[in-house]
């Protein structure tokens, strides 16, 4: 690894343990809240929709089903709406100290990082419960999260770089997040649509990534899980990854560019 990554990458993760402990450090249960949350999500849009709407109905394993959307959801919505107020946050640092400046959105990144750690803790008790045993396939997991954090990151970037001069995208976001989220298959099952849509959502590799994970985990209960395989073809998967592949590249390209005003700026 180049020296200037390696730069980038330490500093990113003392931020981020930095950013994690003061955000938690101070509160009576600590990182337990790191728990909770998701958690407390997952009990209350289980009641609603769950058991009172149904919306689940097809799915033998909706606990488990709902829990997973809640996970990978939150992880892309953290690191993308903190790491676009991260410059902002940090501004100090970077006017006084000369430092790589792409490292303080990867912080956000690493930050949420932690806290998807945290969660899979849930996760993980939930796989016992319902008897699930590991297969081979979970290796795919990897790649899959690979993809997932490739593409946040480039979101992030985006945002960060943008931010800095129209403070209202943080108003804009929030909307695109708060309806993204039930436009996105987090509580309802992918395959009550029909084709076209199953399509236009799995373009979007946070659904593609999920719906992957989901046809990984619940093996034995798969009702309503669409790939992008299933969606698109045999290849299907490359069109969402190559979403993902173009919005961290150009995210890439973007930040670089807008770096040496950003300290400025900001």
């Amino acid at each position: 690894m180049p020296d200037r990554l390696r730069r980038e990458f330490r500093l990113a993760r003392v931020l981020a343990a930095s950013r994690f402990a003061g955000e938690f450090g101070s509160l009576r249960i600590g990182r337990a809240w790191g728990l909770i949350r998701p958690l407390a999500t997952f009990a209350i849009l289980w009641v609603i929709f769950g058991r009172a709407l149904k919306v689940g109905g097809s799915v033998s394993d909706y606990p488990l089903f709902l829990l997973l959307g809640i996970v990978v959801w939150g992880f892309f919505s953290e690191a993308t709406r903190d790491g676009m107020v991260s410059i902002v946050e940090q501004r100090s640092l970077i006017r006084q100290v000369a430092v790589p400046i792409r490292a303080i959105p990867l912080a956000a990144l690493f930050t949420a990082v932690i806290t998807l750690g945290l969660n899979s803790v849930a996760l993980a008790v939930f796989v016992v419960w319902r008897g699930i045993v590991p297969s081979l396939d979970w290796f795919l997991l990897v790649p899959l999260l690979a993809e997932l954090f490739l593409f946040t990151y480039g979101v992030a970037l985006l945002l960060g770089a943008f931010f800095v001069r129209f403070r209202d995208l943080g108003q804009v976001w929030a909307l695109v997040l708060q309806a993204a989220f039930y436009l996105t298959p987090i509580i309802y099952p992918l395959g009550r649509l029909p084709l076209w849509a199953q399509k236009l959502e799995l373009v979007f590799p946070v659904t593609q990534v999920l719906e992957d994970i989901r046809h990984i985990v619940l093996a034995n209960s798969r009702e309503g899980v669409v790939t992008a395989t299933d969606a698109f073809g045999s290849f299907g998967t490359f069109v969402p990854l190559s979403v993902a592949l173009v919005t961290f590249i150009v995210g890439i390209g973007v930040f670089r560019r807008e770096a040496p005003r950003l300290p400025e700026e900001a």
